[in-house]
């Protein structure tokens, strides 16, 4: 879902019930994903479910949202850390992962790693920000710090890559 779609969709919350599905049907699994390598499964689950609910009160209110994925994500990361807090419960949360590219262990990731194995490390990085955690290839543009149309060359010819070296 590009911004533009998102802000329309955000903005229609209190008059259209079937807006908030559809931010929701896209973002959710996302953004579970996203908080799982730095929480339980669990604290991400309430973490999202809290955002959603609370999206509902502030959804029309929101001024333009340019970065859609990357607002949410640092919004259910704000309430899963939060929900650390209040519940005062200790949780496997590395901060010296927090915020880098971290290997994948689960057998899901594993095998994204090993698909993704024959990239640089930049390609790869690219490739897990679009792919594991949902970004679009502008912010994942603006995470890397080149153009928008770099990535997307970058991006074409990593496809390529592993197409030519999966035989697809």
């Amino acid at each position: 879902m590009d911004a533009k779609e998102f802000n329309r969709q955000l903005h229609k919350i209190g008059d259209d019930s079937k807006a908030l599905e559809k931010i929701y049907s896209f973002y959710y699994k996302r953004a579970v994903l996203h908080l799982t390598y730095h929480f339980s499964r669990e604290v991400a689950e309430d973490a999202v479910q809290e955002f959603f609910a609370h999206l509902i009160d502030i959804g029309a209110t929101q001024s333009y949202i340019s970065f859609p994925t990357s607002w949410i994500y640092k919004s259910v990361e704000n309430n899963a850390l939060r929900l650390i807090n209040i519940n005062n419960t200790y949780l496997e949360y590395n901060e010296a992962l927090y915020g880098e590219y971290i290997s994948f262990e689960n057998s899901d990731n594993a095998e994204f790693e090993s698909l993704i194995s024959p990239l640089d490390d930049e390609d790869k990085s690219m490739m897990r920000l679009y792919y594991v955690y949902g970004y679009t290839l502008e912010e994942v543009a603006i995470m890397l710090k080149v153009k928008h149309s770099t990535i997307r060359k970058r991006h074409t010819r990593a496809i390529k890559k592993l197409k030519d070296k999966c035989h697809i």
